[in-house]
């Protein structure tokens, strides 16, 4: 993609799966995966939404942000952190948080 590369401050739409390695899937954002309760009996497909975050807030892992970094529009980039709280989901006080799992 082109246009400017995502630094700090920039907004970020995310679209993600978090797993495990002895457990497999455990949620994701923006597959479909998610059903989110809206009331009345009703459940949405908010789960299709990306996750919007602005780089350098704490809103994703670090090891997520400095992923992140240098990316452009519509690129892809799998990452891979490991447990721990240095760059894991422990470094965001473990945002983004799941709506649901499976």
């Amino acid at each position: 993609g082109g246009g400017a590369s995502v630094g700090p401050g920039s907004s970020v739409d995310l679209i993600f799966s978090v797993t495990s390695p002895g457990a497999g899937y455990m949620y994701s954002r923006g597959f479909g995966y998610e059903k989110i309760d809206v009331g009345d009996g009703m459940r949405s497909d908010a789960g299709l939404d990306s996750l919007r975050v602005v780089v350098g807030r704490g809103d994703v892992p670090v090891g997520v942000e400095a992923a992140l970094a240098g990316m452009r529009r519509d690129e892809r980039r799998r990452i891979e952190l490991p447990p721990g709280g240095a760059v894991g989901l422990e470094s965001s006080g473990w945002k983004p948080e799941p709506t649901t799992r499976r």
